[in-house]
């Protein structure tokens, strides 16, 4: 990867002075400066990251780390001589969930209610951990959520990679205020350099590895395993090149199946690693079995949107003002086109930096008794049959009754009206339902409902009607002009207005492009053209632009090319 030579001259420079003794091998490329940064005292306590740490056992397997897009009962912030973030946020935050402030003494905390009543706070909806703190950046230094193979939810602790004691503790508080179990995973790292999708698939850079040299990447593959029940943990050569190395300054998980990416100009000497790191999560496969959908949101003076955080129906964006601030309503408007039906909120804040933003100084609190539900969805191109049947394992994590008449999937076939099918208990928490076969062709979408006792009641996809799980029931001809191709190119909803959806199944990996033609032969798109791999790919592409009429998506796979007709309509 590239060195950032600005960062490590301004290290040098600022060493010297301070420390006029350091040597200048002493010096380390992930210096931080200022705000976000290690300091040059800090520069010279690196060696105690780690040293102080009591490992546990793991928590007993089957293990599962709980996403930021899961359902949180609170977020996490912290005020030692600032929140970090803006009161406005706050407010938004509390208007949904409990506000938990670190405060380091009960003066400050008293200080902190004065600033929310004047801000318009929700109070009844804010509590407060006393606990000694070095620095606001909860996302980085507070635990991450685990359920274990009892249904419970408990607190990985890790040595946090800075040497800042004070915050290095706050998980041990934060499980002991939450009532949770604390698990020790030895394993240096930071929360903005970490997310994952709770069905065992995580992204970190891999600074994790420079940062743990006594243990191998197997050996790191073994603790995620053991401690968060991740099988699968990309670690990417950081695309950003600055000092930070952190995920979040770059991607985000949107959903088990979606992923955001930064995007910057075609002049920007790092274009083709974004480019790369777009392309390798475009071609790698999500939980759910097919490829992950890919947005971006371009950032070409370094606006932090991908910075985000996700808040069960809210997504809160940092917005940038000054220069670059001409792309906000962009970056919201990709937010609204990957989330539909979330409720997607701007705030601009003068401190927010490319490597330090919203998402670094708060940290979701998943819900103890979160009533979740596990579904692997039917998508892609099915045989025409009767009914379809949907599984899903359905538990209450505080062990409330769910309600059997509550649990159902609801289908759309076309877009019709959302009809319902009961869901029937086949043993201790799988629940089966069915969706009647419609006729060759269709588009069949749906989601799962469940609700329980505590008052919870939830869905799959968590949003649910807005952004339903789809798959299409095959016809005769199998969707292709040639019966006998293996690849299948499918465009649906057909006629289509503004939006169609182009989902691409292939036999085998290869080289594809894929281009939109006029009833008369003209191109009037190019859509895609890299390398794909085997299995099931979707895209949806804007077709505002197009005229009513007939057009064409040719799909050519190596030597070979498939073709569907649509029709647009006003």
């Amino acid at each position: 990867m590239k060195k950032n030579f600005i960062s490590i001259s301004i290290l040098i420079l600022v060493s010297f002075f301070a420390f006029n003794v350091i040597a200048q091998e002493q010096i380390k490329s992930t210096f931080q400066g200022k705000y976000h940064m290690v300091n040059p005292e800090e520069l010279l306590r690196m060696g105690e990251v780690g040293k102080d740490f009591y490992p546990t056992p793991p928590p007993i397997a089957p293990v599962r780390n709980i996403a930021e897009f899961e359902h949180m009962e609170g977020v996490l912030i912290s005020y030692r001589t600032s929140f970090g973030i803006p009161l406005s946020t706050i407010t938004e935050m509390a208007e949904d969930v409990i506000v938990t402030t670190i405060v380091e003494t009960q003066a400050k905390k008293d200080y902190v209610i004065g600033q929310y009543v004047s801000a318009g706070v929700d109070t009844s909806n804010c509590n407060f951990m006393i606990e000694p703190i070095n620095s606001y950046w909860t996302r980085d230094f507070s635990g991450w959520f685990i359920v274990d193979s009892s249904n419970n939810v408990g607190v990985i602790n890790f040595p946090y990679n800075r040497p800042r004691p004070k915050d290095n503790d706050i998980p041990i508080a934060e499980a002991a205020f939450l009532g949770l179990d604390l698990f020790g995973m030895d394993l240096i790292h930071t929360g903005g350099n970490y997310m994952t999708d709770g069905l065992g698939i995580s992204v970190s850079c891999d600074l994790v590895v420079d940062e743990n040299p006594g243990l191998s990447v197997a050996d790191i593959d073994q603790l995620v395993q053991d401690y968060l029940g991740v099988h699968t943990y990309h670690l990417m050569d950081d695309p950003l090149d600055l000092y930070i190395e952190h995920v979040d300054c770059w991607g985000k998980f949107l959903d088990v199946d979606k992923i955001l990416i930064t995007e910057v100009s075609l002049t920007d000497y790092r274009y083709n690693d974004f480019e790369a790191i777009a392309n390798y999560f475009a071609n790698s496969i999500c939980s759910y079995g097919y490829n992950y959908e890919v947005f971006r949101v371009y950032s070409p003076n370094g606006q932090p949107y991908t910075n985000s955080l996700i808040l069960n129906n809210k997504v809160l964006v940092p917005q940038v003002s000054g220069t670059g601030s001409n792309w906000n309503d962009s970056a919201l408007a990709v937010y609204e086109k990957a989330m539909p039906g979330y409720e997607v909120i701007g705030f601009s804040y003068g401190s927010w930096q490319t490597t330090d933003a919203l998402h670094c100084r708060t940290h979701g609190i998943a819900d103890r008794g979160m009533l979740y539900i596990h579904h692997l969805p039917v998508y892609g191109l099915q045989p025409q049959q009767s009914s379809y049947e949907i599984f899903a394992d359905i538990v209450s994590y505080c062990d409330s009754t769910i309600y059997s008449d509550s649990v159902m999937v609801l289908y759309s076939i076309d877009g019709s009206p959302w009809d319902t099918a009961a869901m029937i208990l086949q043993g201790s928490k799988t629940y089966k339902g069915e969706i009647p076969g419609p006729p060759g062709g269709s588009e069949v979408a749906y989601y799962i409902h469940a609700a329980d006792e505590s008052g919870r009641s939830v869905n799959h996809p968590l949003i649910g009607a807005p952004d339903p799980h789809i798959f299409i029931v095959e016809t005769a001809s199998g969707f292709v002009e040639k019966t006998n191709e293996p690849n299948k190119l499918i465009i649906y909803p057909n006629p289509a207005t503004n939006i169609i959806n182009i989902m691409l199944i292939l036999e085998n990996n290869g080289n594809v492009s894929i281009d939109i033609y006029s009833s008369t032969g003209s191109l009037v798109k190019s859509i895609d053209k890299r390398s794909f791999t085997k299995g099931t790919h979707r895209q949806a592409i804007d077709i505002a632009d197009l005229t009513t009429g007939i057009y064409i998506v040719v799909a050519k796979i190596e030597n070979k090319a498939i073709y569907q007709k649509f029709l647009v309509v006003d």
